[in-house]
């Protein structure tokens, strides 16, 4: 026998409750998990810490070898639609320090974990409008409500502005005036008549033919083992 034991992986019922004012968390039998994003039970509401929750969640879920598929949503009718009125107010205090640990640090260990962290298949929900809809956009397969819209850019060239989303519909979403930090909300059924919103007819109408996904959208998805 080796002299030494294997680090302990994480167990699901602690990481549950580890992330519970971030994520509600249900699995399934079978390894399927759910994992909601939200504030107070309702849509997300962007801060620094929920932004540093991504990444954290993402390893996490990834180190579990029970998880064998990850659903990945938000709450309620939308998916971030505002930011939590105290949620920067860290950055302002320091903002060299937090320019760097919640702009760059975290948001690149948010994309990267997706990406490296996570062994299983991913399901992104996009339950609603909302912004930073591209960590959904990123898991394997992504589908949408009806209502989903995304925004590009901000007119300050803020908060809300992904590096994905410029990749995604720079060739069709001009912005205004040419501005590339302008304010642009686009529905997802527009990208999906452009060709850029991936689609599978279920019906047999025909391909192209955008499936409606309802705001259940998650729970349908993840439904009985």
């Amino acid at each position: 026998m080796s002299q030494q034991q294997f680090i302990p992986t994480p167990k699901f019922e602690e990481y549950k409750e580890r992330f519970k004012d971030f994520y509600k968390m249900q699995r399934r039998a079978d390894g399927v998990i759910l994992v909601e994003a939200h504030t107070n039970g309702g849509p997300i509401q962007l801060s620094v810490e929920n932004h540093r929750s991504v990444g954290q969640m993402l390893k996490t879920v990834g180190a579990d070898p029970e998880n064998e598929i990850m659903i990945f949503t938000g709450s309620g009718d939308e998916f971030m639609m505002d930011a939590d009125p105290e949620g920067f107010k860290l950055e302002s205090e320091d903002l060299p320090y937090w320019a760097y640990e919640y702009a760059y640090k975290d948001g690149r260990i948010n994309v990267s974990s997706m990406v490296n962290d996570l062994e299983i298949p991913t399901i992104g929900v996009i339950n609603g409008p909302g912004f930073h809809t591209e960590m959904l956009l990123m898991c394997d397969i992504t589908i949408c409500s009806e209502d989903a819209i995304t925004a590009a850019g901000s007119r300050d060239g803020g908060r809300g502005r992904s590096l994905l989303h410029p990749i995604y519909f720079r060739d069709h979403w001009p912005t205004e005036g040419g501005d590339p930090h302008a304010f642009r909300r686009h529905s997802f059924l527009s990208a999906l008549r452009w060709g850029l919103w991936p689609s599978r007819d279920v019906s047999g109408a025909g391909r192209g033919v955008y499936v409606p996904f309802t705001a259940k959208a998650a729970s349908l998805t993840y439904g009985p083992n």
